[in-house]
């Protein structure tokens, strides 16, 4: 005696893809932002703790 076969929804629709490919972007669209402020913010940092020793 067989099991019962289930048949998946594919997973893959266009309409999935795109949500995926837009949620991508927008993590890349923060670690894009939150990169560059730390990037911007290192030498002001830099240059505070360098005043504060003088």
């Amino acid at each position: 005696m067989q099991p019962p076969r289930f048949i998946l929804p594919d997973a893959n629709t266009p309409q999935r893809l795109r949500q995926f490919e837009r949620t991508e972007q927008a993590t890349d669209f923060m670690r894009g932002a939150v990169c560059g402020a730390i990037i911007a913010l290192t030498p002001v940092i830099g240059a505070l703790a360098l005043w504060r020793l003088l």
